[in-house]
């Protein structure tokens, strides 16, 4: 009869190698990698401005002639400024000795429905209308001789509108139809004064202003022989 085979519980099963572990990498800090790349965007960064600042500097920087220039430019423009302001101060040199103006008076105003008892005043206003008087210092022709007329401008600051009287009982002047002209001209140089820029406290005025004409003497032609 043939053998059993031998045996096989005290052998122990023959089992495959185990597999071989991989050879350990070197680990990447990526903190250190991200910070790295931060820090060199910012030197780039920097860089850029610095190129395109220090180009505009130099281009832009001031130079020593043209302060020069500048400064005499705005002395110019000062002293200009400053004989334009005499000028306007005093318009007409022979003024003074043909014509006086005497001190501007508020002699009425008004709510939108009554006569008020206490007004104040218009101090540009009454600059304007002394000086558009003393501009047409010549509109009193020679033939109707001097003495004062009474001045009396209507301002309506509602209606954006100017008014210019001579009242008879108000003027040594005897002829009305001489004082036409300076009634004419001195109402146009007083409606070109802007309205809304004045400052004011009811809607409308009345200012009056005595201007007394010297009596031309013989031979002297300082007024408009109109």
């Amino acid at each position: 009869m043939d053998k059993p085979p031998p045996s096989i519980r005290g052998t122990s099963p023959s089992l495959p190698p185990s597999e071989p572990r991989p050879a350990s990498r070197p680990t990447i800090d990526l903190r250190k990698q991200d910070r790295a790349t931060r820090v060199q965007m910012s030197v780039m960064l920097l860089l850029g401005v610095a190129l395109i600042a220090v180009p505009l500097y130099l281009w832009r920087r001031p130079h020593k002639d043209d302060a020069k220039t500048e400064a005499a430019a705005a002395s110019a423009s000062a002293a200009a400024a400053a004989s334009i302001a005499a000028q306007s101060a005093v318009p007409d040199a022979s003024a003074p000795a043909a014509l006086s103006v005497g001190e501007a008076k508020v002699i009425s105003c008004r709510d939108a429905k009554r006569a008020l008892d206490e007004c104040d005043r218009l101090p540009t206003l009454e600059q304007a209308f002394a000086k558009a008087i003393v501009d047409n210092a010549s509109c009193l022709p020679e033939s109707a001789g001097g003495g004062s007329v009474q001045y009396v401008a209507d301002i309506n600051f509602t209606r954006k509108k100017v008014g210019l009287v001579a009242p008879k009982d108000g003027r040594t002047v005897r002829s009305g139809k001489a004082l036409k002209g300076c009634v004419a001209a001195i109402k146009r140089a007083l409606m070109a004064f802007p309205l809304e820029g004045a400052p004011h406290a009811h809607p409308r005025y009345k200012v009056s202003i005595v201007a007394t004409y010297r009596a031309p003497a013989p031979g002297d032609s300082t007024r408009d022989p109109r």
